[in-house]
């Protein structure tokens, strides 16, 4: 699409450099034989320790691997996150601290590659982004309002969704009242990695059904900048909290 623009400059920033195909047919290697720039005068790369300490990405992350039930990763992943809103407050920083939970839709997370079946009372679903969101409103006491299912949940007219369970299942076409409602607790499975980010996140929980090592690695990429560009006193506040179940 920005190819059918005709720009005159294409200015372009990343982490993991890789040009699609076409852009890569028609723009790369044109300035290489045409133009008779090379690799360095064409790509300019920057130090991941100058970019943290610029204050833009977090500067620590905190990778646990718990061989434990969901319950457990995620109420240890509560008592930190309140932990670090302590922290902020005591800085008096104004923004919220938030969580992210993955996890595959409508896949049982048993391994057995069964899904979950829409035509049944909530209460009775398996599905985990239901389990999740359950956890949080009945154990942990999580306002449902604060909590956002972002993920193609199936869903059945004879069996409704709570009236206080959030979800959107409609992808780019709801992706803006998503972004406007700011919830801090958000529910997704690896579609929305791909073009959201939030520097508030601090706290990222990935369920056993998240198994390719790309999908995560995207994960932790995605929630490494720093609100406010800035690092701050407590290192809880300068750290992204990554804890994974394989239980």
């Amino acid at each position: 699409m920005l190819l059918e623009q005709q720009p005159s400059v294409f200015l372009l920033a990343s982490a993991t450099l890789r040009f699609p195909a076409q852009f890569d047919a028609e723009v790369i290697q044109p300035l290489r034989t045409q133009g008779d720039y090379t690799d360095e005068e064409l790509v300019t790369s920057v130090k991941s320790s100058t970019v943290v300490a610029s204050g833009l990405v977090k500067g620590m992350i905190s990778l646990d691997g718990l061989n434990a039930p969901m319950q457990e990763t995620v109420s240890q992943m509560i008592s930190d996150m309140r932990e670090a809103e302590t922290a902020a407050n005591s800085e008096n920083l104004s923004f919220p601290i938030k969580a992210i939970y993955v996890c595959n839709t409508n896949i049982l997370a048993d391994d057995t590659g069964q899904t979950d079946d829409p035509k049944q009372a909530f209460k009775q679903r398996q599905a985990p982004p239901i389990l999740i969101w359950r956890y949080l409103t009945e154990q942990r006491d999580i306002p449902a309002a604060e909590i956002a299912v972002y993920a193609d949940l199936k869903t059945h007219r004879d069996f409704p969704l709570p009236s206080d369970f959030v979800l959107f299942n409609s992808g780019e076409n709801d992706y803006n009242d998503f972004v406007a409602g700011d919830y801090r607790h958000i529910i997704f499975n690896q579609t929305l990695q791909e073009g959201w980010d939030d520097p508030s996140v601090y706290f990222a929980y990935i369920d056993n059904t998240m198994e390719s090592s790309v999908q995560i690695t995207q994960i932790v990429g995605r929630f490494l900048r720093q609100p406010g560009a800035a690092h701050y006193e407590s290192d809880r506040l300068n750290t992204a909290h990554f804890l994974r179940t394989s239980g």
